[in-house]
């Protein structure tokens, strides 16, 4: 793949400054809801982690109801739900 930051003329293309950008935002965004759920939800760095995988993952809450949505007729009314699908 080779170096993504060497330049052609000292200049890095528009791919390579969007990437950048959208890295560097990500780990802002990522920071910043680490801390909160520490500082504001008394969170662990295990419950965070919890969020994201595992049994009790959001992931695996949203394929839950997804699959509730589709065969059990008491969630039917979620069906055109946009936030969920």
């Amino acid at each position: 793949m080779g170096n993504r930051l060497s330049t052609t003329g000292g200049v890095l293309n528009n791919d390579t400054l969007n990437l950048i950008s959208r890295s560097l935002q990500t780990a802002v965004k990522s920071q910043y809801i680490v801390k909160y759920a520490k500082d504001k939800l008394g969170m662990t760095d295990e419950d965070i982690a919890g969020l994201f995988i595992g049994p009790n993952s959001i992931n695996s809450w949203l394929t839950f109801l997804k699959t509730a949505i589709e065969t059990k007729p008491e969630f039917a009314r979620l069906k055109n739900n946009h936030l969920i699908n």
